[in-house]
């Protein structure tokens, strides 16, 4: 990665300021880079836009390379000379030429576009990349405000500072770990700093997850390192509550691994320097035989999982769901129960702040119950804070149920966000396939790493039941009774992912928890015994966003019943 000046994949351009760094608009035309891209518009032109790609090869049967060159010298031409005085085919009509080159403009301001500085060694001063990449995008829109107001013959009245050059920056350097065996992944450099100028709306080639994960023989790390150019690779280091996670990504899925920013904390340089990682995930293997596996290192005490390079998991819900699933079985493996479900601590007026846990799988209600209580409850509510809005954890602390989360973030289905709420988080939103009818979907921040990563106790646990034709709670009277439903994980799937109708997981959480049924069972017997005898409120809460026609009335109905619950808890 540190060695390539300009790197580009489908809709992605990756930019090595290290390497190569245009010091005015005219080397902006003699770049490689510029000839790249000048090169696909005349393939998207000639694909798409006949009359515009007619005029781009002066309706002759010019070669691409003669069509690339006219053109740049045109260009180059308008940068030094008095538009009037310059004679080229291009001229001929303003209108079709300045339409050609807003094209151009918009043609690559559409692609994913992220510089990179590469430091050799970590460094704290983190301004001086984002000082670089400013400048960068400064003299992007001085190379098109300049052309295009010669083109068009006067200076614009209405000027939009867009996004010219970039949509973010990083820095990528060698750090030290404890590597052991893995040596090979030393050569990889990190992710240490990250600028993403947002809202992001970002393009996969897929937006829904198929399939589940499962345990291989196969040592994952030894099929990687036979297999890939570490080149092609970086790290994303970030923290899963206590765990330490290596998000080793191929850059041709940069998009995925930009999304981690707003879900997960960044780990700090400090926090790993000689140390181990508790998982490690590879996404973009070739080795397409280990696709949606994980691999248990007993030597290291290390997970490993692997995702592979296909169009079908160009989606960010492998990536979550992937480093999710190896976080929750290591935590079985500790003792402690992985919840798949939301959690908030409200304060209500002249009230003692609660602690309240939604379980269930995707497309239950968990984050709409929350989002509804938030709106319906407005002049009740003094604070709510989202402690884990996807996957989080109970833990045994001396016969006291401790709650913790583990994302800063939430990855939401934008079918189900009340318009108010995305406008309202929307300056710091990456969105994903936001163009898409089914399953668009949006990550935002929701809290610090601090308040998600502290112990919460637990004063209500409500299984989120989207197929029941009922409003309300129900609160179960015995263990036998909760149990029966929660680890039934019962649910009407409605195409987050590519299940449709009424479905069952055990626990309701596919990641980690089937793939250990029999440890996380006694971990459930542990928990549920505590809970009853501390007196917790353990139920379930009717959403019936399974139910047709039913257009969040019922969800309405349940989120006020249960704000009325939770002011005489």
């Amino acid at each position: 990665m540190k060695t390539n000046k300009f790197y580009k994949y489908e809709d992605i351009v990756l930019i090595n300021y290290s390497r190569v760094f245009p010091k005015n608009e005219i080397e902006i035309l003699k770049s490689e880079a510029f000839k790249i891209i000048l090169n696909d518009y005349y393939n998207y032109l000639k694909k798409f836009k006949p009359v515009l790609f007619s005029y781009l090869v002066q309706n002759k049967k010019l070669s691409k390379n003669t069509v690339i060159k006219n053109y740049t010298s045109f260009l180059l031409s308008c940068l030094i000379n008095d538009y009037k005085q310059i004679n080229s085919y291009y001229t001929k009509d303003n209108s079709l030429c300045l339409e050609l080159f807003e094209n151009l403009y918009n043609f690559y301001r559409e692609k994913l576009r992220i510089g990179f500085v590469y430091q050799p060694s970590y460094s704290v001063n983190g301004m001086n990349f984002i000082d670089v990449d400013n400048n960068f995008n400064k003299l992007m829109l001085s190379f098109y405000r300049n052309i295009e107001e010669k083109i068009q013959g006067k200076s614009n009245v209405i000027y939009r500072q867009l996004n010219a050059g970039t949509n973010g920056c990083g820095v990528i350097s060698f750090v030290k770990w404890n590597y052991g065996e893995y040596e090979f992944l030393q050569k990889i450099n990190f992710i240490t700093s990250l600028m993403l100028r947002t809202p992001l709306f970002l393009k996969t080639n897929s937006n829904k997850r198929v399939g589940s994960f499962k345990e291989t023989s196969v040592n994952i790390f030894e099929s990687f390192k036979n297999s890939e150019n570490i080149d092609d690779w970086l790290c994303y280091p970030i923290k899963i509550n206590s765990n330490l996670g290596f998000i080793y990504f191929h850059r041709d899925f940069v998009f995925n691994a930009i999304g981690l920013s707003n879900l997960f904390e960044i780990a700090k340089v400090e926090e790993y320097t000689n140390k181990k990682p508790d998982l490690i995930l590879f996404f973009g293997m070739q080795d397409v035989s280990l696709n949606n596996s994980y691999y248990y290192d007993s030597n290291s005490e290390t997970y490993f999982g692997c995702i592979s390079h296909q169009k079908q998991n160009d989606y960010f819900g492998y990536m979550k769901k992937m480093i999710l699933t190896l976080h929750n079985l290591s935590n079985i493996q500790k003792g402690i129960l992985p919840v798949h479900g939301s959690m908030i601590t409200i304060k209500l007026k002249n009230k003692k702040p609660k602690n309240i846990v939604f379980m269930g799988d995707s497309g239950t209600g968990k984050s709409e119950t929350i989002e509804m209580l938030n709106i319906i409850g407005k002049n009740k509510i003094e604070k709510m804070d989202v402690i884990f809005d996807d996957m989080g954890s109970f833990e045994n602390n001396g016969n006291n149920i401790l709650a913790s989360g583990t994302e800063i973030g939430a990855f939401l289905r934008l079918d189900d966000l009340e318009k108010e709420t995305q406008f309202k988080n929307i300056d710091r939103s990456i969105f994903y396939n936001a163009d898409k009818n089914l399953n668009a979907r949006v990550i935002i921040p929701v809290n610090t790493f601090e308040n998600i990563s502290k112990k919460y106790s637990v004063d209500m646990f409500l299984y989120a039941n989207n197929y029941d034709d009922k409003t309300g709670i129900q609160k179960f009277e015995s263990i036998q009774e909760a149990k029966n439903v929660f680890c039934d994980g019962k649910r009407f799937a409605i195409g987050t992912t590519n299940e449709v109708g009424i479905t069952k997981s055990f626990f309701a959480n596919p990641f980690g928890c089937v793939q250990k049924q029999s440890e996380t069972e006694t971990i459930i017997d542990n928990i549920f015994e505590i809970m009853f005898a501390k007196k917790v409120y353990v139920g379930q809460i009717f959403t019936k966003l399974g139910i047709k026609n039913d257009n969040n009335k019922g969800l309405k109905e349940s989120a006020n019943l249960l704000l009325k619950l939770i002011e005489k808890l």
